[in-house]
Formats: C-alpha cells, sequence, structure tokens
C-alpha cells in the first residue's frame, strides 16, 4: 500500500506535508494552519515557517502561468515542507515560461551573493522602489524570503521544451539548538517525481492532533468542489475523512503522547479519490483489528447492515480496541472498496494501513 511506501520513504522526517492539488488564494491559510499544526517549535520558528509557505504558495501562484495555458501533459506545481533534525525545509516546483528565467535567475543569484546586512539594505530599496508588475514585486518576495530564512535560497531550473521549464526553489531554517544539515534539490526532485507517479494530491506525516484535522478537512473539501465533484460523492468523502483521520488516533500508537501516522489523497487513473491512512500499531492490537477487518471484508451488505445495528446496540462500541462502528460504516459506504494491510514495522509493532476508493 502507498502509505507504507510513502511511510519509509520518510522515515527521517518529523513532520512532512506534500500538496498537490488546486494553487489559489483561498487555499493558502489552509496550507497554513496544516504546517503550523504539525510542528511543536518555538513561536518565532512557526512564525517564520508559517509566512514562508504563504510566500512560497503565492509564488507559486504568481509563476505557474505557463501551465494554465499549454498542453495538459505540464507538470502540476506542489508544495512540500519537511522537518528533518530540527531543520525545516520548504521546496515549491513548478512550470514557468522560459522567457521568465533570466529573471528569476538574476534576482536568486544577486541574493545568494548578498550578506544579511545587504540583504536588509536590499529589501528597503525594492520597497521605496514600489516597483510592481503582474507578478508581485520586482523580487520583493525573494528577498523576504532571504531575509527571513536567513539561508542561501536553493534553485534550479529543469527545460521541459522550447516554452516552459520547472522552477525549483528550496528554503531552509534551521532551529537555534539544532546543528544545520543539507537536503539536495535531487533529493526533492525525487520525491517530487514520487508524488507525480502515485498522483498524490495531499499527504501529511507526523503528529496527528484535533488542530490538525480541520485543515486537511477544508482542504480536501476544496479541491471536490474545484473539481466539480456531485454532491453525494462530496458528502461520503468528508464523512470518511474524517472517519479515516480518528482511526488515526483511535488504533494508533501513542509515542511521548503523540499519534504519528500519515495520510495520503490521491487519484486514480480514472480520476476517483482514493484515500489512505496509515500509522504503527501495537502487534497484538493489530492482529485483533486484522481479524475483524477481514470479517467485514467478506460480509455483503445485509450483513453489514446486521454488524452495524448489532454494534449500536451494544453496551461497547469497540471504540479503541478492533473494528468499531465507524468503520462497519466505512464499508457499508463504499460498496467493497476498502483495502488494508499489515507490514511488520519493529518488534512487536505492525505498520497498519487502509485505503478507500471514493467513487
Amino acid at each position: 500500500m502507498d502509505t507504507y511506501e510513502l511511510n519509509k520513504l520518510l522515515a527521517d522526517d518529523d513532520f512532512s506535508m506534500i500538496y498537490r492539488g488546486n494553487f489559489n488564494d483561498e487555499m493558502t491559510y489552509e496550507l497554513m494552519e496544516l504546517q503550523s499544526s504539525g510542528i511543536n517549535d518555538k513561536k518565532s520558528i512557526r512564525k517564520r515557517l508559517s509566512y514562508l509557505v504563504a510566500e512560497c504558495f503565492q509564488n507559486v501562484i504568481r509563476h505557474s502561468d505557463a501551465s494554465d495555458k499549454n498542453n495538459a501533459g505540464s507538470h502540476e506545481p506542489i508544495l512540500i515542507t519537511r522537518k528533518l533534525k530540527g531543520n525545516h525545509f520548504i521546496t515549491s516546483i513548478n512550470i514557468i515560461d522560459n522567457s521568465d528565467i533570466e529573471i528569476l535567475k538574476g534576482h536568486l543569484n544577486t541574493l545568494t551573493n548578498l550578506g544579511d546586512e545587504k540583504i536588509e539594505e536590499a529589501f528597503y530599496q525594492a520597497l521605496n522602489k514600489n516597483e510592481m508588475s503582474e507578478k508581485g514585486g520586482a523580487g520583493l518576495g525573494l528577498i523576504e524570503m532571504a531575509r527571513k530564512t536567513k539561508n542561501p535560497l536553493q534553485h534550479a531550473f529543469y527545460k521541459q521544451n522550447d516554452n516552459e521549464s520547472l522552477f525549483v526553489l528550496q528554503l531552509k531554517i534551521t532551529s537555534p539548538d539544532e546543528a544545520p544539515i543539507e537536503l539536495s534539490i535531487e533529493s526533492s526532485m525525487r520525491l517530487y517525481q514520487e508524488m507525480i507517479t502515485r498522483n498524490v494530491v495531499l499527504l501529511r506525516k507526523g503528529n496527528f492532533t484535533q488542530d490538525s484535522l480541520m485543515p486537511i478537512f477544508n482542504l480536501f473539501e476544496a479541491n471536490l468542489q474545484v473539481n466539480d465533484e456531485e454532491l453525494t460523492i462530496r458528502r461520503k468523502g468528508l464523512y470518511i475523512l474524517i472517519e479515516m483521520l480518528q482511526n488515526i488516533a483511535r488504533h494508533g500508537l501513542s509515542t511521548n503522547d503523540e499519534n504519528e501516522g500519515i495520510f495520503v489523497l490521491a487519484t486514480n487513473n480514472d480520476g476517483h479519490y482514493l484515500i489512505e491512512t496509515g500509522n504503527a500499531v501495537d502487534e497484538v492490537h493489530g492482529i485483533g483489528l486484522k481479524n475483524d477487518l477481514s470479517e467485514l471484508e467478506s460480509f455483503d451488505k445485509i450483513q453489514l447492515n446486521k454488524r452495524y445495528k448489532q454494534q449500536l446496540m451494544s453496551e461497547n462500541p469497540k471504540a479503541g480496541e478492533g473494528a468499531g462502528i465507524g468503520i462497519i460504516e466505512m464499508f457499508r459506504n463504499c460498496d467493497g472498496n476498502v483495502q488494508f494491510n499489515f507490514e511488520p514495522l519493529r518488534k512487536n509493532v505492525l505498520f497498519f494501513s487502509i485505503k478507500v476508493l471514493l467513487n
């Protein structure tokens, strides 16, 4: 299952968030909230990160004109945030017109060679000039990113054809009490290609709290609306999404009072949404849960309805033990399009993943 493989790929990440959905101004706040709810750094770091996530998101909107007006084979824009050993990396990747490369490259190369004092000076000069264009301030956004990160802005351009290229911009913030580490552009590009191959729309790995659920819910709902999904699909999808996210808290193996897990929203080749979650579970609990799920998988609709009514009448609806009412309801709503898997993770611990096809 995808979450097991992606969890291994991001095993060193304390937190990961990847978004490859619709990029517009309304999504910016939800991305900031989703990022903020996943990290427990000092307030000053969280504030800088929120600003940079928003600025990178807006940067994609400003410079992604080419992907809107050229052929559908163009790569979709993506935003990646990762926390590794106290270092935060924010990477945006999007298609730009080749005619924009020299201007962008000039701004970025100039900033790379400036010290902190000179960057401050460049910022105020840009403000005083008040030079604006259709794509924002004349390098003002990039200057502000350099001010906030206090690190060089990594960047690269990958030519796709005669008209457009992929523009990669990567920022880094290191927590004051942590040693700086490096993350190569090539590593981020490999992750990007993995997301493209798996048709990932949204991924979040880390601690799942109640605060983190609403931004996921809102981003999912917004993408359903943008893609003009039927109302019945939207209602079903949102219900299933809530149940699957709650399952991480319900069945996950808590470490240091944190419910670690991974959530993935993707699409299949037919354009239908796939919702998948994964988390560690105690082996004994996992075996019992697997038996419950296997039984539900063998049931037809009449048997599922009967089991659902039995659970409703039960004094103990198995809220945190096995397949409770929520999971039974999921099987009832999905017409058998529920897959689950249990993989060894470490001694006495399994990785439990569950996937639902929304159609």
